[in-house]
C-alpha cells in the first residue's frame, strides 16, 4: 500500500483510475447473492524481467488501497501460495488444477457475464515444447495445462487468473495458486496446452516484493 506519510504522486493518481472487484460472480447483476466490493489499486509491481514479446517472467504483484471488509455472505476469500512443501517443489504434472475467469468463450467470441471454470490436467512441460517449438519459450518457469484433444482451456481475457490446487487435508479443503494464466494458442485448440506463470518459480520473488 502506498504508505501514510507520503502525499501520493503522479503515478499513484494513475493507479487508482484501475480497480479490482472482489467476490463477483455475475457481472451484470446486482440479485446474484453475492457481496461484491470495488477496490482501487494502490500500487502495482511489474517483474523486471518481463517481455512483452516472450511473455517470461508474466506475474505482477497488484496491492488494493484497502482491506477487503468482511461479509457473512462474502464470496472472496484469500487463497495460499504453495510455499510449503511437497507443493513447493512439486512440477504438478498429472494434477487436475481449476482456472478460472470471465474471459471469451470460445476464440475471438464473447466474454462471459458469468464466472466461468474448468478442470485441466497438468501435462509435462517437453509436451510444451513439442507444441509451440522455437515459437515460445517453455523452460521452468512455465507449466502446462490442457487436453490432448482440446475443448477446454482459458481464453482471451483470462489472462492473469489463477490456476488454482485443490487439497483436502485431515477433511480440511484448501486452494493453492500454482499457476497465472499467460497464453496459449487461440483457445482450446487440440495438441497445444495452455501455457501458465509457475507460481513457484516467483516464490522468492514475490515475497520479497510483498514485505
Amino acid at each position: 500500500m502506498i504508505p501514510p506519510h507520503r502525499a501520493p504522486s503522479q503515478s499513484d493518481h494513475l493507479l487508482y483510475r484501475y480497480i479490482a472487484r472482489l467476490g463477483d460472480l455475475d457481472l451484470y447483476s446486482d440479485d446474484d447473492g453475492t457481496k461484491p466490493e470495488t477496490i482501487p489499486l494502490a500500487a502495482a509491481k511489474v517483474h523486471e524481467g518481463y517481455s512483452p514479446i516472450n511473455f517470461t517472467n508474466d506475474i505482477a504483484i497488484l496491492t488494493l488501497s484497502r482491506i477487503p471488509k468482511k461479509s457473512k455472505i462474502g464470496t472472496a476469500f484469500p487463497i495460499c501460495l504453495p510455499i510449503d512443501e511437497p507443493l513447493r517443489s512439486s512440477n504438478f504434472v498429472n494434477a487436475n488444477p481449476t482456472v478460472a475467469g470471465w474471459g471469451s468463450l470460445y476464440f475471438n467470441g464473447p466474454s462471459s457475464p458469468t464466472l466461468q471454470q474448468v478442470t485441466l490436467p497438468v501435462v509435462k512441460n517437453d509436451v510444451c515444447k513439442n507444441a509451440y517449438g522455437t515459437r515460445s519459450v517453455i523452460d521452468d518457469r512455465v507449466l502446462c495445462a490442457g487436453y490432448i484433444t482440446g475443448g477446454k482451456d482459458a481464453c482471451q481475457g483470462d489472462s492473469g487468473g489463477p490456476l488454482m490446487h485443490r487439497q483436502i487435508v485431515n477433511d480440511a479443503i484448501s486452494f493453492h495458486q500454482v499457476g497465472i494464466v499467460s497464453y496459449g494458442r487461440r483457445c482450446a485448440e487440440a495438441g497445444y496446452p495452455g501455457v501458465y506463470t509457475r507460481v513457484t518459480a516467483f516464490l522468492d520473488w514475490i515475497q520479497r516484493n510483498i514485505s
